[in-house]
């Protein structure tokens, strides 16, 4: 499991808990964290297809947005304030569109199942879901 992630502005090399990068100063929200932290992760995939970031879903439930959110990306204009919704039940997990202006991958607009490994498209976002 990854020890440290890329910066999905520059690509520099964060270690796991740092709270800006290192190369070009970006804010990086959420720490980055160890994947096996345990639980469900959501991964960032950059340029390329490298894991950038990664975010744990802790509480059973975790919002991806803009603006608001567990997981914000605050300058991807394609993005509503508060887009997409990922939630635990009976340790499965479902992504949800929270009627974003653009929708969430190919439009949903209602509750799918996330499996190990599924990609999606949330603004200009490519993010991975993984199981530990």
């Amino acid at each position: 499991w990854k020890t440290v992630a890329a910066c999905a502005q520059c690509g520099a090399a964060i270690p796991v808990g740092a709270q800006f990068c290192a190369g070009c100063g970006r804010a990086l929200g959420a720490p980055a964290v160890k994947k096996d932290s345990g639980g469900a992760v959501i991964e960032v995939v950059t340029e390329g297809g490298k894991i950038g970031d990664v975010y744990p879903i802790i509480r059973g439930d975790l919002i991806i947005g803009r603006i608001e959110g567990d997981v914000t990306f605050p300058h991807d204009g394609y993005m509503s304030s508060r887009h997409a919704r990922i939630v635990e039940r009976d340790g499965r997990y479902y992504l949800s569109d929270e009627n974003s202006r653009n929708g969430t991958f190919v439009r949903i607009r209602h509750e799918i199942e996330l499996n190990p490994g599924d990609t999606f498209l949330v603004g200009k976002q490519v993010l991975k879901f993984e199981r530990k």
